[in-house]
């Protein structure tokens, strides 16, 4: 439904305002490498999701692939971050908790456009 594809886009677009916070905490060298990687799949996960919303079948189906590939990046980007000690437990723990739910509600959208319900296995 039209709510659930804008629900996505808000909580994609909340972890990018949050990131924004979190970001300017990086050390200098953090902040212009993988800080600015991160808020760029952020970016485009957002364009990614506003192109889907008025495509259909394959094409909207290939969009949300792109998605759920850079989401994959974000959390190894996060992950990266948290082992050399930029994101603390905390931070890497939101950062992660934030992404899942984007997946979930990615996967199922990902389904939908397939034509399957939500939790089936057709």
């Amino acid at each position: 439904s039209d709510s659930d594809k804008f629900s996505i886009i808000h909580n994609v677009l909340e972890l990018y305002e949050w990131f924004d916070k979190a970001a300017r905490a990086l050390p200098k060298y953090h902040r212009y490498t993988l800080g600015i990687k991160i808020a760029t799949e952020i970016s485009d996960i957002l364009e990614l999701l506003l192109l889907a919303t008025v495509k259909n079948g394959t094409a909207r189906l290939l969009l949300l692939q792109k998605v759920d590939l850079k989401l994959k990046l974000l959390r190894l980007f996060a992950r990266l971050l948290h082992k050399g000690r930029s994101f603390r437990d905390r931070q890497y723990g939101e950062f992660v908790e934030r992404t899942i739910l984007i997946g979930k509600m990615l996967g199922g959208w990902i389904e939908v456009t397939k034509g399957k319900r939500p939790g089936t296995h057709a």
